[in-house]
């Protein structure tokens, strides 16, 4: 990713998940994923196989939550710098244990104005993409599409990029 998106900026080489853990395997497709228009997806790297394409090499990384992240390396910048963060997740299967991983950030920073943009496959994984949802939704987060309509009935959807706008700040 740091040269395909040719970066100037350091990449921190580690997984975000549900918990902390020393190597952790990540799976890598044995070959670019075809996506719409003709462009190869280089990426689609996933601490889960996927039976769509074969996940036959993988790499040991450092899991860690978002929330143990945020604190090491993002609380005092965060903190002072940061009014409207935007996040994109698109994890390949691993939407719930990175959410999950996200739990103190997601409530703490009442002072910052979160979105998370959350890619959900509704088509092969609904079951999961619902319990993303609630999680969400728990959170004080409501689910909306690019047309910033709230998603009342998310059980219809299909798989698509969906935006959880924060609402409420739930008693925890």
């Amino acid at each position: 990713n740091h040269v395909i998106n040719n970066l100037s900026y350091p990449l921190h080489r580690m997984i975000l998940g549900a918990k902390n853990q020393e190597g952790a395997k990540i799976y890598y497709s044995s070959a670019p994923l075809k996506q719409e228009f003709g462009k190869l997806n280089m990426g689609a790297g996933s601490i889960y196989t996927q039976e769509s394409r074969s996940c036959d090499e993988f790499e040991l990384c450092k899991m860690m939550t978002f929330d143990t992240f945020w604190m090491e390396y993002l609380d005092s910048y965060f903190q002072k710098n940061v009014r409207r963060c935007v996040m994109k997740i698109d994890v390949e299967g691993a939407e719930l244990d990175v959410i999950s991983g996200m739990k103190n950030f997601l409530l703490s920073n009442k002072e910052t104005e979160i979105i998370l943009v959350v890619e959900l496959l509704f088509d092969s994984i609904g079951e999961l993409c619902e319990k993303v949802v609630d999680l969400m939704e728990s959170f004080g987060y409501e689910l909306h599409n690019y047309l910033d309509e709230k998603i009342e009935d998310y059980k219809k959807l299909s798989s698509g990029n969906y935006i959880f706008f924060r609402t409420r700040y739930p008693d925890v």
